[in-house]
């Protein structure tokens, strides 16, 4: 039997780490223990090396290339990151993504501001950034981006019946004539009107979707500009991820060590320099440069 748990099953753990809204906070606790397990041997953590690599992963955030630009393979995927991140591991991601922000909320200067910083979206947008490469490179690349289309694709809500047997994605599929295109293979009883996939995402754009037997099959190119809003959105992935985690984490053996090493991590990377003299200010949903 296949387990389901996502220190042990890495398809489970993409799931988790693409869709935590999905998932109860112990599959969310499981990934971040994932991540820690990363920087253990033999059950002996080295905190050094994962502080180092939290510093690194904040700084690479403000280095980062557009998503767009790095999907579209104008930029290479190492150009940005000092640390290993060329087979990004989700818990690792969604570790090092985590007290970044932890530690950048707890910086003096941030602190005297309520509102949410853009070093925030520098980060989560980094993070997506190797979602998208992990996607791209990986032996796992078609059960990550069928765990990205569900969250684009799947219904708005359910009606008095409850929702419908299968899954949302039935997994990534081509269709004959039409070559090596990928398409998402939706069946029509979880399509939302977001399978309604459009030339360059324009309203008046020519139908992309094909409907097939019980099946919408939607272009793999339609769901980025979507997840992406899905992600960044008031009550998105991104925003439920930073909530979920810092209050977990928070009860882990190695917050009190790393938080007592905050000072260091902030002083030490021009990364954290240039975010403590960002202006913060709320959410919109896309990155600023």
């Amino acid at each position: 039997m296949v387990t389901k748990d996502p220190t042990k099953n890495v398809v489970r753990a993409w799931q988790v780490a693409v869709n935590p809204r999905n998932h109860s906070k112990l599959n969310r606790r499981l990934l971040l223990e994932r991540g820690a397990q990363y920087y253990s041997t033999n059950g002996e953590a080295n905190e050094k090396a994962m502080i180092n690599d939290v510093a690194e992963f904040t700084a690479c955030a403000f280095q980062e290339p557009e998503l767009d630009e790095m999907l579209a393979g104008e930029s290479d995927p190492e150009d940005a990151t000092d640390i290993d991140l060329t087979n990004p591991d989700p818990g690792r991601l969604m570790l090092l993504m985590t007290f970044g922000s932890v530690l950048v909320q707890r910086h003096p200067k941030i602190q005297k501001d309520s509102r949410d910083c853009i070093i925030h979206e520098r980060l989560h947008e980094y993070y997506l950034n190797n979602v998208y490469r992990a996607a791209r490179t990986s032996e796992h690349g078609d059960e990550i981006y069928t765990a990205l289309g569900t969250v684009v694709y799947n219904r708005d809500k359910e009606d008095e019946y409850g929702p419908p047997a299968g899954e949302p994605v039935e997994g990534i599929d081509t269709l004959e004539p039409l070559g090596d295109a990928k398409f998402f293979k939706v069946p029509l009883a979880h399509a939302n009107r977001h399978c309604e996939a459009r030339k360059d995402n324009k309203p008046g754009g020519d139908i992309q979707s094909i409907i097939r037997g019980k099946y919408v099959y939607v272009p793999l190119s339609d769901h980025v500009e979507k997840y992406r809003d899905a992600f960044f959105g008031r009550s998105g992935v991104a925003r439920c991820q930073k909530k979920s985690s810092t209050t977990i984490f928070r009860k882990t053996n190695w917050t009190p060590t790393v938080m007592r090493s905050r000072e260091s991590i902030t002083k030490s990377r021009s990364g954290l320099s240039t975010a403590k003299q960002t202006k913060c200010s709320k959410p919109t949903g896309t990155r600023r440069s």
